[in-house]
């Protein structure tokens, strides 16, 4: 099964950096992190705009839903006004089925912005944890540098003993 965008946002956002950088040698890992991070941020920003998209489609079907209500409104009292009392009843019986539907669309609208709210609030926290991993790589490349002086260090001093005993 899939991780879940909210568990991963929870999973990356709670790693440790310094756990990360100690337990490994060099920026890799912490490039791979960051990578991860940018792939869950992406993903929040596009769920982020089907939200957007899901909240002003339901917007725009209540503002059809009340215009149309408006329009039936004036048709049934033209109807009463002419005496035609079976079209003001199908425009009545069509508003009472128009107006079902709004709370029904208000409920996806408050649905759709909880959600944008919900994502958000992930999109930030993500861009807060990419800005620590940039901010950790400089100390990734200098671990990087310190463990590649040594290791130079280590093998010249190993070349110098090598040089002792054959000399």
């Amino acid at each position: 099964m899939a991780e879940s965008l909210f568990n991963r946002v929870r999973r990356l956002v709670a790693a440790n950096t310094a756990e990360l950088l100690e337990r490994s040698a060099g920026e890799a890992p912490i490039a791979a992190a960051l990578r991860a991070v940018e792939a869950a941020r992406a993903e929040a920003l596009a769920e982020r705009e089907t939200a957007a998209n899901q909240l002003r489609q339901a917007q725009r079907q209540r503002r059809l839903v009340a215009e149309h209500l408006g329009q039936l409104a004036e048709k049934a009292e033209i109807a009463v006004r002419q005496g035609r009392d079976d079209l003001a009843a199908v425009a009545l019986s069509r508003q009472i089925d128009l107006e079902a539907q709004i709370p029904l669309l208000d409920a996806a609208a408050a649905e759709a912005q909880a959600e944008s709210a919900k994502l958000e609030v992930c999109i930030e926290a993500l861009s807060a944890r990419v800005d620590a991993l940039v901010a950790h790589l400089p100390s990734a490349r200098a671990f990087e540098a310190r463990e590649s002086r040594d290791a130079a260090i280590l093998r010249r001093l190993a070349e110098l003993k090598a040089f002792r005993r054959a000399g």
